[in-house]
């Protein structure tokens, strides 16, 4: 997971969405009763379809959930505040006025967001309609200030949350830290189901190749140091893991926490990838 800047790009987005969305927004609202209102999200639904290359273009495509960049399936876009229904509270109808607000947008690849099950590792996950707060009591039914609620799963467009995951040298996703934090960090690797086998295996391929570089760095360092003689490869392993670190990339979060884990005596080079 990284950071995305949602101020910067909204405002990318043009303001005939925005009016049709506000068009939409007072349309739901007239709504008198829930399935009424179901009816209308289903006939506005293509407004979010709509914006989906703005979400998509902010990450380079990949998911802003798994940093997955998957171009077999279509990706979806994510309503972070469910917009019809919330699975830990059945009585919720949805947060249905944020059904057209740009703010409440995720891009997310179709494995995120539906529900799969890892037939190896046997985990279950997906987003769907899950939305659990620490504080479900303060949960927000009608219209109104959200601001009280606190997110239990975290947010990419919030830019302390992607800090609270740590990826280990093996791929496999993990709280970086303990306590609310770590079990905010837990709960979003069950729902985002950030430890499928696959998406593993395929974050480890990465690392691998990360592996790689840092060990030709660590042979081309020491000459290009003495005598420049190696230069030319030295830079090479350099510029390739500037691209591998880089926000754009697959798995880039877990590949900076591999590079980082390097910061030793053996490779003081290694801060010059950052």
């Amino acid at each position: 997971m990284i950071f995305i800047d949602l101020v910067r790009l909204e405002q990318r987005v043009e303001l005939s969405w925005k009016e049709k969305a506000a068009a939409a927004l007072l349309d739901v609202r007239a709504a008198t009763t829930s399935d009424d209102r179901k009816k209308v999200l289903t006939k506005h639904a293509s407004l979010w379809a709509e914006v989906k290359h703005h979400l998509a273009g902010a990450s380079t495509g990949k998911c802003w959930y798994c940093e997955t960049r998957d171009v077999r399936s279509d990706a979806a876009v994510d309503h972070f505040r469910p917009k019809s229904k919330v699975e830990e509270s059945p009585e919720h109808e949805g947060y249905w006025w944020l059904a057209f607000d740009f703010r409440n947008y995720r891009y997310c690849c179709t494995f995120c967001n539906s529900t799969r099950v890892d037939r190896v590792g046997g985990s279950r996950g997906g987003k769907q309609t899950h939305f659990p707060l620490l504080n479900p009591e303060d949960r927000v039914f009608e219209e109104g200030d959200i601001a009280v609620e606190r997110p239990m799963l975290l947010d990419p467009i919030r830019a302390t949350d992607p800090a609270l995951l740590y990826f280990r040298e093996d791929g496999v996703p993990e709280p970086r830290y303990g306590g609310e934090k770590g079990l905010r960090a837990s709960k979003s690797i069950e729902i985002y189901h950030l430890n499928h086998t696959e998406l593993v295996e395929a974050r480890l391929e990465t690392l691998n190749r990360v592996r790689e570089l840092i060990s030709l760095g660590r042979r081309y360092y020491d000459s290009w140091l003495l005598d420049g003689s190696d230069e030319p490869a030295f830079e090479s392993v350099i510029a390739q893991l500037k691209k591998l670190c880089a926000p754009g990339a697959e798995y880039s979060a877990a590949v900076r926490d591999l590079v980082k884990g390097y910061r030793d005596s053996e490779h003081t080079w290694i801060d010059q990838v950052f």
